[in-house]
């Protein structure tokens, strides 16, 4: 998207006509979409990819996030916050405070995995916890520990259980918590890095990117299947919409964004066993204008937030999304489809 953007900037500025050339750096849309690796040239990082180490369960939904990025002080972290409802805000907050006995500001890495399997049960959910700051150990398994059952095994790594949740301390910044029914499969877990996600996951995970702000992996049929035990009230239809916006040929899907000096946004779409990788492309690159103009800005321009910061970008929101559309590249990858 950097890429685009750059582009247009680029061809803005007057070339000598005794001498017509492209800018140094400019590139062609037909350039981007042709060649995966000059798009690469313009992602923000270059990290490894997202560990589920320590990760128990069947999880059909990860989301990978950098707190303190997140909640920091930078201004387009300031902005994101802004743009989302107070509500939002305030479930993010207690959701990651609940998990971690934390404040966002003091994590520097969450992997939260969602295995949802029933329409009546509620979600199972675990977490992978990394501190910005080390803490003791002491006083870490303390805090975990105090007063819980011991079920790990002698000369195995501690796995504690009490009110309802098994936790371990692995050093002075990792800590793992899941729900209690999953206690056993999180000590296997410590020692082997668990299969603990969805085929379509697992495939996207290779190629992540673990510096990014924030990474959400998701099998769409199950999200779609149980939104209702997943999303609260008040977001649920606005979720459903995006999710049927993958349409029926989608398997997995992940999206990713990193907040730098531009903003950068990746979708990657892999299709479900046994459909075609050409054919996803050529749906997407016929419906994504019309999700843009319809979708997302008709229902947009129907808010009336109350906050001024929110009001702002709201009153930006048509010409950023159209921006977005403009500078929006497709490639196809081994497995699956990229928009950039």
């Amino acid at each position: 998207m950097a890429a685009i953007c750059h582009a247009a900037v680029a061809a803005a500025v007057p070339s000598v006509p005794a001498e017509p050339q492209s800018p140094p750096g400019a590139y062609s849309r037909e350039t981007l979409t042709a060649d995966p690796r000059v798009v690469a040239e313009f992602r923000p990082t270059q990290g490894e990819p997202i560990s589920i180490a320590m990760l128990p369960g069947s999880n059909n939904i990860l989301i990978h996030m950098r707190p303190g990025k997140i909640w920091g002080s930078e201004r387009q972290a300031a902005e994101l916050k802004a743009s989302l409802t107070e509500d939002v805000v305030k479930w993010l907050e207690a959701a990651i405070k609940k998990a971690t006995r934390r404040s966002p500001e003091q994590i520097d890495e969450l992997l939260i995995g969602i295995s949802v399997v029933s329409k009546v049960e509620p979600p199972q959910v675990s977490a992978v916890i990394r501190l910005k700051s080390a803490e003791k150990m002491s006083t870490l398994i303390d805090e975990f520990s105090r007063g819980a059952e011991i079920i790990s095994g002698t000369d195995k790594p501690l796995v504690t259980t009490k009110e309802g949740y098994a936790f371990h301390v692995k050093d002075d910044k990792t800590i793992a918590v899941c729900p209690q029914s999953l206690g056993v499969e999180l000590c296997d877990a410590i020692e082997k890095t668990p299969e603990s996600v969805t085929d379509g996951i697992a495939d996207l995970l290779k190629s992540s990117d673990r510096e990014r702000a924030v990474s959400v992996f998701v099998d769409v049929q199950d999200a779609m299947t149980y939104a209702d035990s997943l999303f609260e009230p008040a977001a649920r239809s606005a979720m459903v919409r995006v999710l049927e916006w993958f349409g029926p040929e989608a398997g997995t899907a992940s999206w990713s964004l990193h907040l730098a000096k531009t903003f950068h946004s990746e979708v990657r779409i892999r299709p479900k066993p046994g459909r075609s990788l050409d054919n996803l492309r050529r749906e997407y690159t016929r419906t994504f204008p019309e999700v843009i103009e319809k979708d997302l800005v008709g229902a947009v321009k129907k808010m009336h937030p109350s906050r001024m910061g929110f009001r702002q970008i709201i009153g930006r929101f048509p010409a950023m999304v159209e921006a977005f559309r403009q500078a929006t590249i497709l490639q196809n990858g081994p497995t699956f489809l990229t928009m950039t």
